[in-house]
């Protein structure tokens, strides 16, 4: 008994002095440097424009939505109708039954490289995961159960390179 206490006794010295003579450790990295835009301090905000849009903007147009029952994407293009480089589009996607009364809304970013005039096809994730809309102008399923569905998509913001 008196072995175990005095074992006991000498583990629990050895963590409290191990602990108390153990000296601090560096935790952060050696030879870091800041970035040369953060040294700098380059504002390049001033290469680019934003193009706040209305309803009847004409700075892109969509056309070509595609949405089948069982597809876990959503397809569409997008036109630059600008004579401007587009770098990103803010969109905002509308769904809508077929009588007319709003599913589901949501905003998309999308990054880009749309030069004057060009058209570019976009695949985003659908917003049907159980997969049981299908777009209305899409080839109808076989599936009775299966609800159609109308789409508008309206362009929130466009980012364009200056010239």
């Amino acid at each position: 008994m008196i072995r175990l206490r005095f074992s006991l006794l000498i583990v629990i010295i050895s963590i409290l002095s191990g602990g108390l003579s153990a000296t601090g450790q560096r935790t952060t990295r050696k030879n870091l440097r800041p970035s040369p835009a953060a040294v700098t301090g380059h504002d390049y905000t001033h290469l680019f424009d934003t193009i706040a849009t209305s309803a009847d903007s004409a700075a892109v147009a969509f056309a070509g939505y595609e949405k089948t029952l069982s597809s876990s994407q959503e397809s569409f293009f997008a036109t630059n109708k600008t004579d401007s480089l587009i770098t990103r589009l803010d969109i905002e996607l509308i769904y809508l039954d077929m009588t007319g009364r709003q599913l589901d809304t949501r905003r998309i970013t999308l990054d880009t490289q749309m030069t004057p005039g060009q058209t570019r096809r976009f695949d985003i994730k659908s917003w049907d995961r159980q997969k049981v809309f299908y777009y209305y102008l899409s080839p109808a399923p076989r599936s009775s159960n299966a609800t159609p569905y109308k789409v508008t998509i309206r362009l929130v913001t466009a980012l364009r390179k200056r010239e």
